[in-house]
């Protein structure tokens, strides 16, 4: 489905919609396992992390816009003293 490269190429609104539908995707087939054994338990490991991994880049995309209008200041800070211990 959704691996690092295609995910670092979609537009935020097309990872929002991802994500949203890999989110249904996953608590649909945890619900379908739960009552009766998928074909391949596998695959919830598999959506589980690319809901991960469209979660990640959305919030990588979050941080950066917000870095560059300068409304970071306080986890700037927090970085700031981890980078002195």
């Amino acid at each position: 489905m959704a691996n690092s490269i295609d995910v670092k190429s979609m537009a935020i609104d097309a990872l929002r919609q991802e994500a949203e539908g890999t989110r249904q995707q996953f608590q649909d087939m945890k619900f379908d396992h739960a009552v009766s054994p998928l074909q391949n338990p596998n695959e919830l490991k598999k959506t589980r992390r690319d809901l991960a991994r469209l979660l990640t880049e959305l919030r990588a995309r979050e941080l950066a816009s917000m870095k560059e209008a300068g409304t970071l200041p306080k986890r700037d800070k927090i970085q700031a003293r981890r980078r002195k211990k």
